[in-house]
């Protein structure tokens, strides 16, 4: 049955857009009219959060209605300080002619009313959780396990684990990526990792200072938290930064070399061709008279 229910929130609208956007888990955009449209990806229902704490949602599938409220109330940022409060204030039914057998309408005490029918279990989530860390080490860091590996990965369906795997997102920053963005991703974060090992040496070389600080001021927050990944569990694949070099034969710029260990972790985890080398190398033959 279609019911549209409208929830009254404590929420601060811009931080909950700003946390919304970064989540990854979610399609995210602002209506013409000032609301907040947000639908999680795999998912059909969609949620308009508006600047005065509402929330209308529009319930079309029994099982989305189950998760889909938690998953939310877990990335809404409450009014500073206040303890975040989510209620139902006004609910429409659809229902089709004629009516079900013995039919009645329950109103629901209150949100914990939907909470409590996830249907997802504690050995789920554990399972859910561990199985992303694995699969993050083996992938090198370079990108997310996506919820078919996930659920591969635990003997589930798709659709029994993306639920535990949205709700877990937050506190494990996992991010379902999009399919055209993966590879540039990964490419990013392996070239900021290269930075902040360099950073993190202490030398000093002003052209290769201002390359690193203009990459870290770039670098998206789930990047640099890839990076950061990368950087401390698969230091081998870490590229060096080199200064600019130069001879009578031949000169290199200054940037990042990826040594053979990222190589062949990239056409491993890819299938593909490695991005091109971002350290430009140039040879001058000389002129014979």
């Amino acid at each position: 049955m279609k019911n549209q229910v409208v929830y009254e929130a404590n929420f601060d609208y811009e931080a909950t857009y700003e946390r919304l956007v970064r989540s990854g888990i979610a399609a995210v955009d602002e209506t013409g009219k000032g609301l907040i449209w947000v639908r999680f990806k795999g998912t059909k229902t969609v949620f308009l959060l508006s600047p005065n704490g509402k929330i209308q949602v529009k319930w079309t599938s029994p099982e989305e209605k189950k998760v889909l409220l938690k998953i939310l109330r877990n990335l809404l940022v409450p009014v500073v300080g206040q303890e975040l409060t989510i209620k139902p204030t006004k609910q429409q039914l659809f229902i089709e002619y004629p009516p079900p057998p013995n039919f009645k309408i329950y109103w629901c005490e209150a949100e914990t009313e939907y909470v409590k029918q996830a249907e997802f279990s504690p050995q789920l989530k554990e399972a859910v959780r561990a199985a992303v860390e694995r699969q993050r080490r083996e992938l090198k860091f370079l990108r997310e396990p996506t919820v078919k590996e996930v659920a591969s990965a635990v003997g589930k369906t798709p659709e029994a684990v993306r639920p535990a795997l949205y709700e877990a997102a937050p506190e494990l920053g996992w991010v379902e990526q999009e399919e055209g963005e993966v590879e540039r991703e990964a490419e990013n974060a392996i070239n900021l990792a290269g930075w902040l090992k360099w950073l993190k040496k202490g030398e000093q070389n002003s052209e290769l200072a201002k390359m690193a600080e203009d990459a870290l001021k770039a670098a998206p927050q789930h990047t640099l938290e890839m990076a950061k990944r990368i950087l401390e569990n698969s230091p081998e694949i870490v590229p060096e930064a080199k200064p600019s070099t130069s001879s009578p034969w031949h000169y290199a710029a200054a940037g990042l070399e990826w040594n053979n260990e990222t190589l062949k972790a990239w056409r491993r985890i890819f299938k593909s061709k490695p991005p091109a080398p971002h350290r430009s190398t140039l040879w001058v033959i000389p002129r014979r008279y």
